[in-house]
């Protein structure tokens, strides 16, 4: 048997329990735990054109949630070997990489889309267009997974759509029964949250977006969606954090 446990980790709440289960089976097989965080630069066009200082703080929110991880994983099991690595590439990719040389790779379910971490910013956009008189746009951005894309595939694009227009709905209901007077037009969109919200920024007069800032140096970290949305947004953006 192969004796490494590979644990995905981004500072989500669903991250967080994946890493204490696989330090609790790291414990009990006398295994290595090897936490890694998928650094995605691609998909948000800042690769290419990121100044230094926005690749140092890229890497420095890597580091944190690393060692954030880390430090749930020594609480849980104390003593078990860990070792900690941020990894180039999308995070099903890098995780992918890893089943190779591991007996047991665990993710949690939902990670940073859990729509709760986006309440704050829901609710400074819902005032804001209160206060502005204004309309509303509440842009909710999907992906379909990876065997969506299959030609035999079973799964039907335009049904997981529904399902993700009714998700939608759902968390905005109660921000709506709330600001009965603020118009709200909901825009569900088979995108990159990045691409969308760019995309969207070229009509609107304000683009806000949450920000998942973590850890001891968490007050000065950006997540790279919203990194992507202030490096291409064509308006005013604010970042909300919790």
């Amino acid at each position: 048997m192969n004796h490494v446990i590979v644990v995905g980790a981004d500072g989500s709440d669903a991250a967080t329990a994946a890493v204490e289960w696989a330090a609790g089976d790291a414990a009990r097989a006398g295994a290595r735990l090897r936490v890694v965080h998928a650094v995605d630069r691609t998909p948000y066009e800042i690769a290419a054109s990121a100044t230094p200082d926005q690749g140092d703080v890229i890497m420095l929110s890597a580091q944190s949630v690393l060692s954030d991880a880390e430090a749930v994983a020594r609480k849980r099991q104390t003593g078990i070997d860990v070792d900690c690595e941020p990894l180039q590439g999308a995070a099903a990719a890098v995780l992918r990489s890893q089943t190779g040389d591991s007996a047991e790779v665990v993710i949690g379910a939902g990670g940073l889309e859990d729509h709760h971490a986006c309440e704050p910013a829901l609710g400074y956009a819902f005032e804001q267009a209160m206060l502005r008189a204004s309309t509303l746009r509440a842009l909710y951005a999907w992906q379909p997974p990876a065997h969506a894309h299959i030609p035999e595939s079973a799964h039907d694009l335009d049904e997981i759509h529904a399902t993700q227009c009714r998700s939608a709905a759902v968390i905005l209901r109660g921000r709506r029964q709330r600001y009965p007077q603020v118009p709200v037009i909901e825009d569900v969109r088979r995108a990159h949250p990045v691409d969308a919200l760019v995309r969207a920024s070229a009509q609107v007069d304000l683009v806000v977006v949450g920000s998942q800032g973590r850890g001891a140096i968490g007050t000065v970290m950006l997540g790279p969606v919203t990194l992507g949305v202030l490096h291409g947004a064509r308006s005013s953006v604010a970042v909300v954090r919790p």
